[in-house]
């Protein structure tokens, strides 16, 4: 492994999952898309309760957008047949750690989701 492998290992932040939920790597939103036309980041969680799943994003999303001094950012979901997406807004020239914002939210919302 070459060392920028070993960079992005060591940065990588594994999603939280259980049998009944399935998430895609979270990934840069680099402009307008179906979601909104906000840059950012967007992760899409497989799961039969996507009620439950925009509440806790909603939070967490935004403790954590707070966290950073992200304050004028912002959080939206999208539901789809079988899931949801989670997205956040962020400054167009920190979209890589936007990846990694939205990566802190989710682990916040899967522990509090798997702790019920």
């Amino acid at each position: 492994m070459n060392r920028i492998e070993q960079l992005e290992a060591a940065l990588t932040i594994d999603a939280a999952q259980a049998d009944h939920i399935h998430v895609s790597p979270a990934r840069r939103l680099t402009g307008p898309g179906i979601i909104w036309a906000h840059p950012g980041a967007i992760m899409d969680i497989e799961a039969a309760d996507t009620e439950i799943l925009a509440g806790l994003w909603g939070k967490h999303a935004r403790r954590v957008l707070d966290a950073v001094g992200w304050h004028a950012q912002h959080v939206t979901h999208r539901r789809f047949q079988g899931g949801i997406s989670l997205a956040l807004s962020a400054p167009l020239d920190q979209l890589y750690s936007a990846v990694y914002v939205a990566q802190a939210a989710w682990q916040y919302c899967a522990a509090e989701l798997l702790a019920a």
